[in-house]
């Protein structure tokens, strides 16, 4: 899957791409699917616009750093798989990627981190949550409501 470079920076509730980057897939959609935050190209290329935001690893899982004090090390081995991770869940979720794909998306943040170094434990501790989720995170029904202020 060839390298995948992101820059990026912390936020208070997690990350925010600041320059757009793109990664290969083997997901190839009908038609291009283009939004204002990513676009997957029906021969999979999938690009993530600047000043997309995602809340990094969900549940459990450690993404920032691990130890404490002058002990710590910081951990980058998540943030590109995550981002890309969210980025097609959310496709998915708006209804214009099809469910179908789901099992190849979890696949490929598994081959992610894997590829960035991950210890086995933690990668299975990532998928065994991703198997608990059954999904949810990727299914239409839990758009977020729109609510509007005056």
């Amino acid at each position: 899957m060839g390298e995948c470079r992101m820059k990026y920076r912390e936020v208070p509730a997690g990350y925010q791409v600041t320059e757009t980057f793109s990664v290969q897939t083997k997901i190839t959609p009908v038609e291009d699917i283009i939004t204002r935050f990513a676009s997957l190209t029906t021969s999979g290329l999938l690009t993530i616009s600047a000043l997309y935001f995602w809340d990094g690893a969900s549940g459990p899982a450690i993404d920032k750093k691990i130890g404490w004090g002058w002990f710590s090390i910081k951990l980058t081995d998540t943030q590109v798989p995550s981002c890309v991770h969210d980025a097609l869940a959310q496709l998915m979720r708006q209804g214009l990627l099809d469910q179908k794909w789901l099992p190849y998306v979890n696949k490929l943040l598994n081959q992610m981190l894997k590829d960035r170094g991950m210890w086995w434990a933690r990668r299975r501790w990532w998928m065994r949550g991703l198997w608990l989720a059954d999904g949810d995170f990727a299914k239409p029904e839990n758009v977020k409501k729109i609510y509007e202020a005056f």
